[in-house]
């Protein structure tokens, strides 16, 4: 049978599409016809055959603009807080760099004063 050649072929890959040749059009035996409905003859399209798309928008225009609008809205409100988390992220990093580089700044006295010897200092408390 013709169907069950066509599947056998298509299975292992034997079948090539050429065109408007698909498997179905050479099951049918028709070639495939853009905008028309194989079932119901020559002549009948698409909405012809189903009838027309009568759905209306679910939205109304002043619904999908307020939707768009809470949208951005929301959206430039995370933008917002994810560029302060990275500035403060940056700065606090900044702010670490330069404390961990900071050093003491040695007194002008400590650097020319030099320190009594110990027994010195042993002396001055022990002879009060």
């Amino acid at each position: 049978m013709l169907q069950d050649t066509l599947v056998e072929h298509s299975s292992q890959g034997q079948f090539t599409l050429e065109g408007r040749q698909d498997i179905l059009a050479a099951a049918i035996g028709r070639p495939k016809h853009p905008g028309r409905v194989r079932v119901a003859g020559p002549g009948v399209g698409i909405t012809d055959y189903f009838g027309s798309s009568s759905r209306q928008p679910s939205y109304s225009y002043s619904d999908t603009q307020r939707m768009t609008e809470e949208i951005t809205k929301k959206v430039r409100q995370d933008l917002r807080e994810e560029i302060r988390a990275e500035v403060r992220a940056e700065f606090q990093m900044l702010y670490q760099q330069q404390f961990q580089s900071m050093r003491p700044v040695p007194s002008p006295i400590e650097e020319h004063v030099i320190p009594p010897p110990p027994t010195e200092i042993q002396d001055y408390y022990t002879s009060s």
